[in-house]
């Protein structure tokens, strides 16, 4: 009997796998069967090693571990990965899909056999269309984020620990200040930039907290936060109803023992 081409092979495992996700785990807003066979397919490609297929799978860029990385950095990384374990083997299970924000979330267990060992990981997709984010005539559903939930509990868990030691600069210490505040610590996510904007007119320095990459165009802003260096005052500058009654931006605590490191860096 002649063998299944890898597209039929991925049609097929498709339809059995779009049949096991029903019965209450998607949610009841339609999810377009090309969301789900993309996921498929990406699952396909890794256990085949078919590093082809990511070109068609991953979006241009792609937030890959809360790490903003072009596709063709990804494929790069992908290939010498195989190269490393030609017996890595992979198969996804416990398929559910989440139609909250903008995208679809595919969540599911992976797992892994590398060199005899099988592990266990709660991993997600982002597929989202991006033919018309780019302004195409029609869809084209892409990865936009690939991550799992081990690693964002290690970069949260980052993200929360101020390390004095690794102080190197003004930047990295204002950084810290902002983090160690408690009404920051409570929004702080794995994939959170903070972009450090034009200082306002009293000098202060301006940070913008966000999540990337953007989905189809739109940006999540966390936070707008400003932090005088001169008056070691820290602002929540963002409109989100955290103003005081005065209408002003409210004056935030932190851990102040940073600003010892705040003289040594910022001179």
């Amino acid at each position: 009997m002649r063998a299944c081409t890898p597209t039929l092979l991925v049609l097929l495992l498709s339809f059995f796998w779009l049949s096991s996700t029903s019965n209450g785990q998607i949610s009841h807003t339609p999810i377009p069967d090309s969301v789900l066979i993309m996921a498929r397919q990406w699952d396909v490609a890794h256990d085949s090693h078919d590093t082809r297929s990511f070109s068609r799978i991953y979006s241009s860029e792609v937030g890959y571990y809360n790490r903003t990385i072009a596709r063709r950095a990804i494929l790069h990384k992908k290939a010498q990965y195989f190269m490393k374990h030609p017996d890595y083997h992979q198969s996804i299970s416990d398929i559910t899909v989440d139609t909250a924000g903008v995208g679809f979330t595919v969540r599911f267990q992976k797992r892994v056999d590398v060199k005899g060992n099988s592990n266990f990981y709660r991993s997600y997709l982002i597929i989202d269309s991006v033919g018309e984010a780019l302004g195409g005539t029609s869809e084209q559903w892409r990865v936009v984020v690939e991550g799992d939930e081990r690693t964002d509990s290690i970069q949260l868990r980052n993200l929360k620990t101020i390390n004095v030691n690794s102080f190197r600069s003004c930047d990295d210490v204002e950084n810290a200040i902002l983090r160690s505040a408690p009404k920051i610590q409570k929004i702080l996510e794995p994939s959170l930039i903070i972009d450090r904007d034009d200082d306002d007119s009293s000098g202060a320095h301006v940070y913008h907290f966000y999540l990337y990459p953007p989905l189809s165009g739109f940006t999540r802003t966390l936070g707008w936060y400003t932090f005088n260096p001169k008056t070691q005052v820290l602002m929540d500058n963002f409109d989100d109803g955290a103003t005081t009654t005065e209408g002003h931006p409210a004056r935030m605590e932190y851990d102040r023992s940073l600003l010892k490191y705040l003289k040594k860096f910022c001179k």
